[in-house]
């Protein structure tokens, strides 16, 4: 299933994009969660070569195992940041998957005309 999220810009979004990532706000990155669709969280600092290589700094995040322990997206928010937020890396980002991201190239050419 295909999910309509508001995507953040910036250069660690175009980065991910050979990943086959799309970088998309807190506010869709807890919808989708809900959903359970596996999330990647890494610090916002942090560069595409180090997310599963180098450093190995992102975390994939199972949704569908959080949920069925009980594990609200708040919860797992906060634990991530407890350890992982510091200035060299950056407050938390989220990544999805372009598989589960709805093409949204026709609301911006209607944006843009």
């Amino acid at each position: 299933m295909k999910y309509q999220v508001k995507t953040v810009r910036g250069a660690q979004a175009e980065m991910v994009q050979k990943l086959g990532l799309v970088k998309i706000s807190e506010s869709s990155a807890e919808d989708l969660f809900n959903f359970g669709v596996p999330l990647v969280i890494v610090g916002n600092n942090v560069n595409d070569f180090h997310f599963f290589g180098g450093w190995h700094l992102a975390m994939h995040v199972d949704s569908q195992r959080y949920l069925s322990e009980g594990v609200p997206f708040s919860v797992m928010r906060n634990r991530w940041s407890s350890y992982n937020e510091n200035p060299e890396t950056g407050k938390i980002a989220y990544f999805v998957d372009k598989q589960y991201v709805a093409d949204t190239s026709r609301s911006k050419r209607h944006r843009q005309g």
